[in-house]
């Protein structure tokens, strides 16, 4: 297909999905289920199933992501079976809420070709970590631009750029802003609860008119206060943060800001054992089990555990809308 032709056929795909956020229900947030294994370390789509359930009931997201961060531990899965992951997940989902496919690779081709698998299962848009230089060495801003554009130029589901720092590129709010300013990407999930850098990078994207800011547990409701479209964690951590969202809304601060001083507990009082591992954990204590973290990482010792357990007990208690009534399903959008 000529190259002119080809930006037109691009162009007109984009235009069809670009309202993909817009249909999300925001300032809200996006809830990435963790993947349950079992003893072979092959998804458990049952476990999935059932806690994808209780996310849609219990956290009420603006979005499901689907294998999309790290906390997912997609990384461990073959290319076939990460591509299983997104059409079970999506299908689990059920059309209740919006997916949000992470389609994050080294290879910006195997980037196109997990956005077209989204696409075609449904996805509402994509999630692309802003990606380190594989051979080395800190990626230029010019060289991470031109790997979004090559991506944005073939995906007909706009693009939500993830910035993670470790996993993925350390970039400053400059650099963040000419992603933003790439056509068809409409979003950034950012990972620093630096509330610093925060304020700075959302006052630039709002001043700018830009994609909406998506950050996490920690700092939400300070970026929420700020412009932030929502934030972006995993259960159970995700209901406690729906409560936080809707207190916002109703402009109940008093209740925003203690549901905020949990989360600001959790997972941080034990996070040197990683996000995924509290994660799994806290839905253990919940009576939720999806299994521990792929080994050999992220074993919490038993003292943490039962910590955690108590924790989960009395956030329970304080706020019993944490856990849905029996058999409670949202509806469709």
């Amino acid at each position: 297909m000529p190259h002119a032709a080809a930006e037109r056929r691009c162009e007109r795909l984009r235009n069809a999905t670009m309202i993909g956020l817009d249909t999300w229900k925001l300032p809200g947030n996006v809830v990435p289920p963790v993947t349950p294994f079992d003893a072979d370390g092959a998804v458990d789509y049952a476990r999935l199933q059932r806690e994808i359930d209780w996310v849609v009931a219990s956290s009420r997201p603006a979005a499901i992501c689907v294998a999309g961060v790290e906390a997912q531990e997609y990384q461990y899965l073959s290319d076939a079976a990460r591509r299983e992951l997104i059409r079970e997940t999506i299908a689990a989902i059920g059309g209740r809420v919006p997916a949000l496919v992470g389609i994050s690779h080294a290879s910006y081709r195997r980037s196109i070709e997990l956005a077209a698998l989204a696409h075609e299962s449904g996805a509402s848009a994509v999630q692309v970590l802003l990606p380190n230089r594989p051979s080395g060495g800190a990626a230029t801003t010019a060289e991470i631009v031109a790997y979004y554009q090559a991506i944005v130029r073939e995906s007909a589901l706009p693009v939500v750029a993830y910035h993670n720092q470790g996993p993925g590129a350390d970039l400053g709010v400059p650099a963040l802003m000419e992603v933003l300013s790439i056509p068809g990407v409409v979003g950034l999930k950012e990972s620093s609860r630096n509330q610093r850098f925060l304020a700075n990078l959302l006052r630039e994207a709002q001043a700018r008119k830009l994609g909406r800011i998506f950050t996490t547990l920690e700092v939400l409701l300070g970026t929420l206060i700020l412009g932030a479209a929502g934030g972006t964690m995993p259960a159970p951590g995700s209901a406690l943060a729906a409560l936080l969202v809707e207190a916002f809304h109703a402009g109940d601060l008093p209740k925003a800001v203690r549901i905020q001083q949990l989360l600001s507990e959790m997972p941080a009082r034990w996070i040197a054992h990683g996000l995924v591992a509290v994660s799994k954990a806290s839905l253990t204590a919940i009576g939720l089990d999806c299994g521990p973290t792929y080994p050999p990482f992220g074993a919490v010792p038993a003292k943490d555990t039962e910590e955690i357990r108590v924790f989960w007990d009395q956030a329970l208690d304080e706020f019993p809308a944490l856990r849905p009534a029996e058999g409670r399903t949202a509806e469709p959008r």
